[in-house]
């Protein structure tokens, strides 16, 4: 115990300069960004030319890269026309995701997010699929799958709802470890997850193979975050072996904290906006929403997940 406190104290002292507060992101704009004019003339012409150049595009990426790895973590993109067709945001979009990272494509290389009228949690399929609130989480709950950034271009929001929720996890882990060092000892500990990302064959030997800590500290990413409640829980529940009282106390505990009121920063992805999010650094939430009864008007995001290059 000892040494997993020690370690904490560590790793604390590591990331004190990468945190933020709600207050801090309301009074910055370097997170925000507006895509400038020049960057769409030059995807045109190279949709038109495939020779052409994509500087401006590489440039914007580069200015993403910073932000996602070396400050807060979040990036949001504004200034994507309106009448833009489906299918140029799309292409837009990946091109612009290639340039920030490597895709990976366990749900494809662009998936969509939209609700399918069913429950997580009586069909094996991902909350994203639903309208239900995500809780705050990290992307991929397999130990095989690891998205260094997550990234949501917003086509159609809901008709109400559907807010975007982000919590710095440097922020979290500090005033964790302050306030409750023993719950951050047992966050460093191995918990199993459902299987539930596409590839991954469920059998009871996998299951038990597919666990992981939530907080660990890997190398070029740091503090390391990897969190979904629901799929702990339940991993734990199909191998036989429930979370303990003190275990539960520390999910709650983070739980907490995640979402203290002055550590969440809050807003909704609008038609063309893109979200940027660094899946270790930066915990997100999407609450729940009401969509529009026509298929056509349905909210609709596209998600990607990227490995840092």
């Amino acid at each position: 115990m000892i040494q997993s406190l020690t370690k904490a104290q560590n790793q604390v002292d590591l990331i004190r300069d990468q945190d933020w507060t709600r207050a801090d992101m309301l009074r910055s704009s370097q997170w925000q960004l507006t895509i400038p004019a020049v960057v769409f003339q030059e995807f045109h012409r190279a949709s038109a030319d495939p020779s052409a150049g994509l500087q401006h595009l590489d440039q914007l990426a580069r200015t993403i890269q910073k932000e996602l790895f070396d400050g807060s973590g979040i990036v949001l993109l504004r200034g994507v026309p309106l009448n833009f067709s489906e299918l140029v945001c799309r292409n837009f979009y990946l091109a612009l995701g290639q340039r920030i990272g490597k895709p990976i494509d366990r749900y494809g290389l662009v998936y969509d997010v939209t609700d399918l009228g069913r429950s997580y949690q009586t069909s094996r399929i991902p909350i994203s699929q639903t309208n239900a609130e995500t809780s705050f989480h990290t992307d991929s709950s397999a130990i095989d799958c690891l998205p260094d950034v997550v990234g949501l271009m917003c086509l159609r929001p809901a008709l109400s709802g559907g807010e975007s929720q982000v919590v710095s996890v440097p922020a979290v882990y500090q005033r964790l470890a302050a306030s409750d060092p023993k719950a951050i000892s047992l966050l460093h500990q191995d918990y199993i997850r459902d299987i539930v990302t596409p590839g991954s064959a469920f059998s009871l030997e996998n299951l038990r193979k597919n666990q992981f800590p939530i907080f660990s500290h890997q190398g070029r990413r740091g503090l390391t975050f990897r969190y979904m409640r629901y799929w702990i829980e339940r991993g734990h529940q199909k191998a036989g072996a429930l979370l303990d009282a003190a275990q539960t106390a520390a999910f709650d505990a983070l739980d907490r904290t995640l979402c203290a009121e002055d550590l969440v920063l809050q807003f909704k992805l609008e038609a063309r906006d893109i979200l940027w999010v660094n899946n270790f650094k930066v915990a997100h939430n999407r609450t729940n929403y009401q969509d529009y009864a026509e298929p056509d008007q349905k909210r609709l995001l596209l998600r990607m997940w990227l490995e840092q290059v």
